[in-house]
C-alpha cells in the first residue's frame, strides 16, 4: 500500500486533493474510536452529492476547514437515514466563517456523534434565553407557553 500512499500524498501536495479530517479511526477489532478533539477553523461549506455506503447518491455538506495551518475538508450527508436534517447543519448554521471550533467525535454506547464547542461551550445553541414564568398556587395557568 506503500505507493497508493506516495500517491495520496502527491495530490495533496499538489493541491489535486485536500485532506480529510478524521474524528473517528478504526481500531483494530474495526470499531470507531474518537480521535480526540480537533481545533479548527471553519471557512467555507457547500452543497455537494456524494454516495452512502451502499453506494447510493445523496445530498451531502462539505465543510473547508483548517487545521494546524493545513486545509482539510469533512463530508456529512444533509439529512437522516429517517429524513431529519443532520444535527451537523443544526449546531453549525449560525457560526460564522473564520471562527474556531473543536470538533470532537465521541461515542454513545452503540452510536457515535460529534461534539462542537466555541470557547468552550458545547453544542452552541443561539437562542435567547428564554424566561421561566413564576406559577403560584391558585393561579391560571392556561396561558403558559409550555
Amino acid at each position: 500500500m506503500e505507493a497508493i500512499k506516495k500517491a495520496y500524498d502527491l495530490a495533496v501536495e499538489n493541491g489535486e486533493i485536500k485532506p480529510r479530517l478524521s474524528l473517528f479511526a478504526k481500531d483494530t477489532k474495526g470499531v470507531p474510536r474518537s480521535t480526540g478533539p480537533h481545533t479548527v477553523i471553519l471557512k467555507d461549506s457547500e452543497r455537494v452529492n456524494g454516495k452512502d455506503f451502499e453506494g447510493n447518491e445523496r445530498p451531502e455538506m462539505k465543510l473547508t476547514l483548517t487545521e494546524g495551518g493545513v486545509d482539510k475538508t469533512y463530508n456529512f450527508p444533509m439529512r437522516t437515514t429517517n429524513g431529519n436534517i443532520h444535527y451537523l447543519i443544526e449546531r453549525l448554521a449560525d457560526i460564522k466563517e473564520g471562527t474556531e471550533v473543536v470538533l470532537e467525535g465521541k461515542n454513545n454506547g452503540s452510536s457515535s456523534y460529534i461534539e462542537v464547542s466555541v470557547d468552550g461551550v458545547q453544542s452552541v445553541d443561539t437562542e435567547e434565553p428564554k424566561e421561566i414564568p413564576v406559577i403560584q398556587e391558585g393561579d391560571d395557568v392556561s396561558n403558559v407557553p409550555f
